[in-house]
């Protein structure tokens, strides 16, 4: 079976966060199951005790089956207490995971790639910058012939868009195809 939602599990952080919903989601699902059987079974179980103490002469039978109902309408209450424990324990293991992996998340591995991006965005910046001083060349110093800073502009692009096909040793004039 092939999954249609892609679970982002490319992080260790990320993957406790996850599992601590999948744990608070089930638990939650769970929960409100096991609460509606509860509810269901103790209405039906009402009904035969209120009908089993209606009658005023029961018979031996009758007697066993009104204690056997309401020995298992107690034992039923204290499994329903013992379950909705059980569920709290893991509804907040499940909230704890989520906060712990989500915070770790960002705190190892989020920070530092916005910390990255920032600095690529700066790196970018101040190449296209400095490409564009260097293509106004000729404005600035009458040395330069419009050949030259056309050849530097175009150079500067490869050299962006990491299309190696001439390396430069610094100045305009000395540039010699890869062998």
């Amino acid at each position: 079976m092939i999954s249609k939602i892609p679970l982002p599990t490319d992080n260790l952080y990320k993957f406790i966060a996850l599992f601590g919903l999948m744990i608070f989601l089930t638990t939650l699902v769970m929960f409100f199951t096991r609460h509606q059987y509860y509810n269901e079974s103790a209405f039906n179980r009402y009904k035969e005790i209120s009908n089993l103490k209606i009658i005023e002469d029961r018979t031996e039978k009758e007697e066993i089956e009104l204690f056997i109902l309401t020995e298992q309408q107690q034992i039923e209450e204290t499994d329903e207490d013992l379950e909705v424990d059980i569920y709290i324990i893991t509804a907040v293991i499940g909230i704890f995971l989520i906060f712990v992996g989500f915070f770790l998340w960002y705190l190892r591995v989020q920070k530092y790639q916005d910390l990255l991006l920032i600095l690529r965005v700066r790196k970018a910046k101040i190449e296209n910058k400095s490409i564009i001083t260097n293509a106004n060349c000729r404005t600035k110093s009458h040395n330069f012939r419009v050949e030259q800073c056309l050849l530097f502009f175009w150079l500067q692009i490869l050299r962006l868009k990491n299309i190696a096909g001439f390396v430069t040793s610094g100045s305009l004039g000395n540039c010699k195809p890869v062998s």
